[in-house]
Parts: C-alpha cells; sequence; structure tokens
C-alpha cells in the first residue's frame, strides 16, 4: 500500500467517494497573459507557473469566489 492508502485506511475506514474534479465544479483555464500586457500599475495579480505574481493585469479572467489550481509551476502553491 501506498502512504496515501494507509492514511485513507486509517482515516477513513469506510472509504472515500472518488469522483472526477469535472463532476464537482466547472473548470476552465484563465489563459496565458503576456509580460508586455503586464504593469506594476494595474490591480489583477498575474501568476505564471510561481508562488509569486508575475506582473499586474487590468482585467480579471476568472469569476469571483473562483479556485485558482497551479497547472504548472512551483510545487506547494
Amino acid at each position: 500500500m501506498s502512504k496515501i492508502d494507509d492514511l485513507l485506511a486509517k482515516m477513513c475506514p469506510k472509504g472515500v467517494i472518488r469522483l472526477p474534479i469535472s463532476d464537482l465544479c466547472t473548470t476552465f483555464s484563465g489563459g496565458f497573459i503576456k509580460r508586455t500586457k503586464q504593469d506594476l500599475s494595474f490591480e489583477f495579480p498575474v501568476y505564471n507557473g510561481g508562488a509569486e505574481p508575475t506582473g499586474f493585469y487590468d482585467e480579471f479572467n476568472s469569476p469571483a469566489k473562483s479556485i485558482a489550481i497551479s497547472g504548472r509551476g512551483s510545487i506547494g502553491f
């Protein structure tokens, strides 16, 4: 067994339901914003695969109450 299987067996002895994320929510990509379109004077932070913003953009590309999940970049963000 893997460590996650051991943990699940210990913490969830009756098992867990495993579903594709698409069964739980709508997923989308906000798109890539080139550095030439970013500026420190803009309001919305731009993350391009790291834990810190690479710059800021003048338009948002995600609806309210969204959760950002990194598609690539540093582990832990």
